[in-house]
């Protein structure tokens, strides 16, 4: 049986923002502070709908919602993010990065 699985096209801290027309745009930064995105590298406009995998804790204010950790984000299609946790082995770098801490 096939599954259908999206490569992320980038790695770290998302900011949502609530746009006037109702999409959200994603912001992809090297931290957040204050529910304000730090070093954004990455950007996503106009997103109908934004996934949000389980393993993904997200903070929500009234203008925003972020990420507590770092995630893999990737596009399925125009207008349609997932944000999931990063899968252990993906990325042994990281990995080990991330055990130091």
């Amino acid at each position: 049986m096939a599954t259908e699985f999206n490569y992320p096209t980038d790695r770290g801290f998302v900011v949502m923002r609530t746009m006037d027309d109702g999409t959200k745009k994603v912001m992809v930064c090297d931290g957040v502070v204050g529910g304000e995105p730090k070093n954004v590298y990455a950007m996503h406009f106009r997103c109908t709908s934004v996934r949000v995998h389980p393993g993904v804790k997200m903070v929500n204010t009234e203008t925003t919602s972020y990420t507590k950790h770092i995630v893999e984000v990737s596009a399925e299609s125009p207008g349609v993010v997932h944000l999931s946790a990063i899968r252990q082995g993906m990325s042994p770098v990281l990995d080990a990065e991330a055990r130091a801490r």
